[in-house]
């Protein structure tokens, strides 16, 4: 096994709960095809706030090629294989539809493990508030799932994107892109546009990492302070972004303060393979990774 494919092994969290698709269009339109991403990774963003477990754009993108499926809009049933092999038990399908200066947004939530679909949850008003209005949205679905937000409403609210319809509409259009340098640097722009839009820094970081820059994706994501809802994941991240280039005693020490504050399997897998390559190995190795075993 290759060190990236350990690592991608060591990485992977568990069972997010739910899978966002991104939103298609009700009426296809070249001028508007970054509303469905931008929007549907905004309501990821909220949902993960609300404290709904949800997988990211990464690990979608990653079942789709596992599973040879083309980077286009897909059916009900090809995104439920996806949520399979995620191990998602809850899908989320949406649409969007652009009217002049109006947007509607209408998603259904499916229920994986017993088939079941809901009724349309909609969300319409100026699509230059397209992030509250993802944000909004994804409150009602944190309401329906099992375990209700543990925050109140206004708390929640207070974490809205903190970005311009400018930078959003820009970090949509590098969602929206297939070639990986036009994804770096509509990303770069949405930052110089809103520099405390973190979920544009976090997936510019996620990209640096995919094009195998793990220094500048270290660097990237340092600059998401550890207030910001992003801030664990950006952690982690760098945390494989420090395996990745040998720095194994900063990779452990990294994980061990996540671990601290919650102690996942992943975290404590990748700590494990830190502790394990770093010079001064002092054993933990074998607790850590039964430790994860445990809570996996």
């Amino acid at each position: 096994m290759t060190i990236a494919s350990l690592l991608l092994w060591l990485a992977a969290s568990p069972p997010p709960a739910t899978l966002v698709m991104s939103f298609d269009p009700a009426e296809a339109t070249a001028e508007q095809d970054w509303v469905g991403p931008a929007a549907s990774e905004l309501l990821a963003r909220g949902l993960s706030i609300a404290g709904v477990p949800v997988a990211d754009r990464g690990e979608r993108l990653r079942a789709q090629s596992a599973l040879e499926l083309p980077q286009v809009a897909l059916t009900r049933a090809t995104a439920l294989r996806i949520a399979e092999a995620l191990g998602a038990n809850r899908l989320v399908t949406g649409t969007y539809a652009v009217k002049g200066d109006q947007v509607t947004l209408s998603l259904r939530l499916l229920d994986a493990e017993h088939a079941s679909l809901s009724s349309a949850i909609v969300a319409s008003g100026p699509l230059a508030r397209l992030g509250d209005l993802a944000h909004s949205l994804a409150w009602d679905v944190a309401l329906a799932s099992a375990t209700p937000p543990a925050m109140s409403r206004e708390s929640y609210f207070v974490r809205r994107p903190d970005a311009s319809f400018e930078a959003v509409k820009t970090y949509g259009r590098g969602l929206a892109a297939h070639r990986a340098a036009t994804q770096l640097r509509l990303a770069r722009d949405a930052l110089s546009l809103a520099p405390q839009f973190h979920e544009a820094r976090l997936t510019l970081g996620q990209l640096l990492r995919e094009a195998g820059e793990f220094s500048a994706a270290y660097e990237t994501l340092n600059r998401i302070p550890a207030d910001a809802p992003e801030s664990r994941t950006a952690r982690f991240l760098q945390g494989v972004a420090l395996l990745e280039i040998g720095r194994y005693r900063d990779a452990a020490k990294l994980y061990a303060s996540l671990a601290e504050a919650d102690p996942t399997p992943a975290v404590l897998n990748n700590e494990a393979l830190a502790v394990l390559r770093s010079p001064e190995n002092d054993g933990r190795a074998s607790d850590l990774l039964r430790r994860a075993a445990d809570l996996a």
